[in-house]
C-alpha cells in the first residue's frame, strides 16, 4: 500500500471516529456521489453499563505513551514474535477472564474521538484465505461500532470484512431511508488513484436485506457489500475471506463468509471481483475496532463503551493452513485515553470508550 493510500485510510478511520461531516459511514451510502450521513439519535445516555467485561480483572493504569500496547510492545514495521495473542483459535465465550493492559495515553487532537485499537498479524507468506472468530461483547444503545479484519492485496488494494452493531443500513440507495441495525460489511478498494474492482455479487442474503454498491471518494474507488445480519451479543462467529474462484479471464473473486458457531450455519455474504494482477493478500493483516458514531463526541466521556473478542486468525498459504508468525497491539492515531487490549491465550479483546 502506498504512503498516500495509508494516509487516506488513516484519515478515514479517524474521521469515522470523530464524526466528521464528510466521513464515509460504512453502513449507509448515498447514490450517486459521496456517502450520505446516517441518521442517528446522538446524545448521551445514562451510562450504567461499563465497557469492562465482568469476567475479567479490572487492572492496569493509564500508559504514558500515545501508542501504548497494553502488553505487546510495537516495534515498527515488523512486529515482535507472538507475545500478544497466541495461536489456537477463538476465545471460548463472551467475557473471557483476562487482565486488561493499560489505557492508551491522550493524543494531540483537539476534537475528542475514540482511539482505534489495532492487532497486527504477520504471516509466513502471501495468503489466499483468511479466517478468524469474533464475539461482540456489549449491547449498544446509542453508538455504532465496527469490528473488522483488514488485509491488503499485492497491488496495494485494501479490503476488510467485519461486524457492525447498530450500523446504518440503506435498503434502497435511491431513497433516503436509513435503518439502524446489525450488519456485516465487506469492502475492497482500488489501489490509490487506480481503477475500481471489476464486479460484485450478493450471496445468500437477498435484497432488500443486502446490497452491493460502487463508490468514489477522495480519489479512492471501491466496491462494498452490506447486508443485514442479526448477530447476537456474546455469540461467536467465524468470518472468512477467500480467493475461491477466477473468471474466464483469470480475474480473482474474493468471497466473504460468516458462520454462526452456535448453530453451525454458514452464510455466504457475497464476492468481489478484482483484476488478476491485484494478486494475493499481503503478509501483514490487521484487526481493528472503531466507533461509527452518529454524532461527534463533545467530550471523551461521551463514547458508549464497547468490547469485542477477536480469536487468533488462521490463513491459507500455498494450499496449507498456517498460523501467524507474529503479532502486535498498537493504537491508530490516539485521541481520547479510552482504549485498551486484553491479551488472552487464544485471542485478544479490544475495548473502546473505557470510562475514567
Amino acid at each position: 500500500m502506498s504512503r498516500r493510500h495509508r494516509r487516506w485510510l488513516g484519515g478515514l478511520l479517524a474521521c469515522l471516529a470523530i464524526g466528521c461531516s464528510d466521513r464515509v459511514p460504512l453502513g449507509a451510502f448515498a447514490k450517486p456521489g459521496p456517502p450520505a450521513e446516517p441518521a442517528g439519535t446522538g446524545g448521551r445516555g445514562d451510562g450504567g453499563r461499563s465497557g469492562t467485561p465482568t469476567g475479567g480483572a479490572v487492572t492496569g493504569g493509564r500508559s504514558t505513551g500515545g501508542a501504548s500496547t497494553g502488553g505487546v510492545e510495537p516495534t515498527g514495521g515488523a512486529s515482535d514474535p507472538t507475545g500478544g495473542a497466541s495461536t489456537g483459535g477463538a476465545p471460548d465465550s463472551c467475557n473471557q477472564a483476562g487482565t486488561p493492559g493499560g489505557v492508551n495515553g491522550r493524543g494531540v487532537s483537539a476534537a475528542p474521538a475514540v482511539t482505534i485499537p489495532h492487532t497486527d498479524w504477520t504471516w509466513p507468506d502471501l495468503l489466499t484465505s483468511l479466517e478468524w472468530d469474533l464475539t461482540v461483547e456489549t449491547e449498544l444503545e446509542r453508538d455504532g461500532y465496527f469490528f473488522t479484519h483488514q488485509f491488503s492485496l499485492e497491488s496495494g488494494a485494501v479490503g476488510f470484512f467485519g461486524l457492525q452493531p447498530r450500523g446504518g443500513y440503506t435498503p434502497d440507495l435511491s431513497q433516503p431511508e436509513v435503518i439502524i441495525t446489525n450488519i456485516v460489511v465487506f469492502w475492497i478498494s482500488a489501489p490509490f488513484g487506480g481503477p475500481p474492482p471489476l464486479d460484485s455479487e450478493l450471496g445468500d442474503i437477498p435484497p432488500p436485506d443486502a446490497r452491493t454498491s460502487p463508490q468514489v471518494q477522495k480519489n479512492l474507488q471501491w466496491l462494498t457489500i452490506n447486508a443485514r445480519y442479526d448477530f447476537s451479543i456474546c455469540r461467536t462467529y467465524r468470518l472468512r475471506v477467500t480467493n475461491d474462484a477466477t473468471d474466464a479471464d483469470g480475474n480473482l473473486w474474493y468471497a466473504a463468509y460468516i458462520r454462526d458457531l452456535t448453530t453451525d450455519i454458514e452464510t455466504y455474504v457475497g464476492r468481489i471481483l478484482v483484476p488478476a494482477e491485484w494478486g494475493k493478500m499481503q503478509v501483514t493483516t490487521s484487526m481493528w475496532s472503531n466507533r461509527i458514531g452518529y454524532q461527534a463526541l463533545s467530550s471523551c466521556s461521551d463514547a458508549e463503551p464497547a468490547s469485542a473478542l477477536f480469536g487468533t486468525p488462521s490463513a491459507v498459504v500455498d494450499g496449507e493452513t498456517v498460523a501467524p508468525s507474529r503479532s502486535r497491539n498498537r493504537y491508530e492515531s490516539p485521541v481520547c485515553p479510552d482504549a485498551r487490549f486484553t491479551v488472552l491465550p487464544n485471542g485478544v479483546r479490544h475495548e473502546l470508550g473505557v470510562p475514567d
